[in-house]
């Protein structure tokens, strides 16, 4: 063993009980030998028994009929969010967004982000009101496993916008996008179609079955030698042939008019749906995603998310 190796061992350990998940650099997680010995499923494992422990302390942010829902299922569909006026001045908003806006470019499929932080969100009344709704605050924790209020984006997905793209658009591949439960959300502010790149989603494919188990086991043990980079990096990829194959149910496509909120468990299977060249969608887009081993919900949720701002704030510029 290299000194740097034996310098970055308990690095490298530590890092078995965070969120790391790439199969490229930590010679625990990217071991063959220790995943064929059912280290990553144990975390799995680990992963999925905290977060219900968390969420059995959370159950009174939803009601039954939701939380059953999403245990069940991975995912919880919300209509008609806001009255009309509020939804049209929260859309009007969004759509005159003034503040710093990334673009990602992926295969031929450009989204821009713009942060809603507090400073954005002071120019901001109709959506400042959204974002500090009770309700909505409770189904994203709810939904996050942890009384941490998520990050949330204003977004816009450009469907067959870049011009001869080197790759395919990678979101459009069924995956996981790591080995825990992690919550992402969309509040569609435009009608989704088959049109626009519906978003997709295998349900039940966030429970540890023993299939599911199974199949993760296999790409972990494959791990640093998959063919697809992402998947490399701990975002497993699955084919729909695959995913028949494996018994897993047929996928479901939110096709859901504007002022629709959808919520998933993104360890669960999901894609963003095929789009017509030149169509767009527009949304606020949220994300959370906690330790997965910390057995605690935790307290302070809005202390906590301005924290992250100011990192993801910081990281920006």
């Amino acid at each position: 063993m290299r000194l740097i190796d034996v310098a970055r061992s308990p690095i490298c350990l530590a890092e078995l009980f965070k969120t790391a998940k790439s199969f490229q650099g930590n010679p625990n997680i990217d071991s063959p030998a220790l995943n064929r010995l059912g280290l990553h499923v144990a975390r799995v494992r680990a992963a999925d028994a905290m977060s219900r422990w968390r969420s059995s302390m959370m159950g009174h942010l939803l009601s039954e009929p939701e939380k059953r829902q999403y245990r069940e299922q991975g995912f919880l569909k919300i209509e008609n969010v806001l009255p009309a006026d509020e939804f049209h001045r929260v859309r009007e908003e969004i759509v005159g967004f003034d503040g710093d806006l990334r673009r990602m470019v992926q295969g031929d499929t450009y989204t821009f982000q713009g942060l809603l932080d507090e400073a954005t969100l002071g120019r901001m009344p109709a959506t400042h009101k959204l974002l500090t709704d009770r309700r909505l605050l409770n189904a994203v924790m709810y939904g996050g496993y942890a009384y941490k209020h998520p990050m949330f984006f204003a977004q816009c997905v450009l469907n067959g916008a870049a011009k001869n793209p080197t790759s395919v658009d990678p979101q459009k591949d069924f995956h996981a996008d790591t080995f825990h439960p992690t919550m992402k959300a969309w509040l569609f502010l435009d009608d989704v179609s088959a049109e626009n790149g519906p978003f997709q989603y295998v349900p039940g494919s966030h429970r540890p079955t023993r299939r599911r188990l199974e199949w993760d086991h296999e790409n972990a043990v494959a791990g640093r030698d998959l063919a697809n980079s992402y998947a490399r990096r701990g975002s497993f990829r699955v084919s729909p042939a695959e995913l028949k194959a494996r018994g897993f149910s047929d996928p479901v496509s939110f096709d859901v008019p504007a002022n629709t909120l959808v919520m998933a468990d993104t360890y669960g299977f999901h894609r963003r749906g095929d789009a017509r060249p030149g169509s767009s969608r527009l949304a606020i887009y949220a994300y959370s995603r906690a330790n997965p081993f910390n057995p605690f919900p935790g307290a302070l949720p809005s202390l906590r998310a301005r924290i992250e701002q100011w990192a993801t704030r910081m990281s920006l510029e």
